[in-house]
């Protein structure tokens, strides 16, 4: 009954343990902090505790059981691991979690034992849905960048429609949908293989294909264009006086190098502004 989530998140929890220990042996503590930063913070809070709450809020109680036996067996590990680094905190988490039915403290809980990868088939296909889940949460962002490039709320209904780059890969997307659009918090999501868009939209290219999101209905193009095209004239303005400086040569050799170096960052930094406003232009 694993999900492919459930899977990722077991197979991330001992790729930290075994991290942590191999920083710990050579006392690198900073890099202790992060991969369990890394683990805590993005993989468990980020992303695990989001594709969970679409099981727990349904009525599959078999299911519910898996994923809270899953979120608890990440959790505790990731106690165990964080408690030389924040003892008082881990600790005060131990008992409020009733984690103490296993051991009193979390000072003498056993230190957590990463599995060897080849271990993993004992919850099937770990490597293969962890590298799954991960190139759907590379999707989800590109998902989430095209909503606020043309500032959709949560609330609008916007839909999204994946021509996968494998055609292997559609079972594997067509069973995850609910828990798909559980993140993407989307109206719809569909999987379409021959999909060819009969006008320009929004798309980005993902590890898992050509996402795109169709605008009908959704934004009021004339406004939206006019709007882009006033953003870009005033970037153009900035760009021109920037490039006026750096084109002159008294500026460049007598300003301090600080001062030349943050103006050719300001420079860079609208190209880009302007080749992402451009690119949304293009989408309408």
């Amino acid at each position: 009954l694993l999900r492919p989530d459930d899977r990722q998140v077991l197979a991330k929890l001992h790729r930290t343990i075994a991290d942590c220990d191999d920083h710990l042996a050579t006392f690198r503590f900073n890099d202790v902090a992060k991969a369990l930063y890394e683990f805590i913070w993005h993989q468990y809070c980020d992303w695990y505790v989001e594709s969970v709450k679409e099981v727990l809020y349904g009525d599959r109680e078999e299911r519910k059981e898996t994923v809270l036996r899953v979120m608890h067996h990440a959790f505790s590990n990731a106690l165990r691991l964080l408690h030389p680094l924040m003892p008082f905190l881990t600790e005060e988490l131990w008992h409020g979690m009733g984690y103490t039915r296993s051991a009193k403290s979390v000072m003498i809980a056993p230190w957590p034992q990463a599995l060897d990868p080849m271990a993993w088939n004992i919850w099937g296909d770990t490597v293969g849905d962890e590298a799954y889940v991960d190139a759907k949460h590379q999707m989800i962002r590109e998902a989430r960048v095209m909503r606020s490039d043309y500032n959709l709320a949560a609330s609008k209904d916007v839909g999204f429609i994946l021509r996968p780059a494998e055609t292997e890969a559609n079972n594997r997307l067509e069973s995850d949908i609910p828990g798909i659009l559980a993140l993407l918090k989307a109206d719809s999501f569909s999987v379409n293989s021959a999909f060819t868009p009969g006008r320009a939209m929004p798309s980005s290219l993902t590890p898992l294909g050509n996402l795109y999101m169709p605008l009908e209905g959704l934004v009021d193009i004339e406004a939206e264009r006019e709007k882009l095209n006033n953003q870009l004239r005033e970037v153009d303005q900035h760009l021109d006086r920037v490039s006026k400086k750096l084109d002159n040569e008294n500026f460049v050799n007598r300003a301090p190098e600080e001062v030349v170096a943050i103006q050719r960052d300001r420079h860079e930094e609208l190209l880009q502004r302007r080749k992402k406003l451009s690119g949304l232009l293009g989408a309408l």
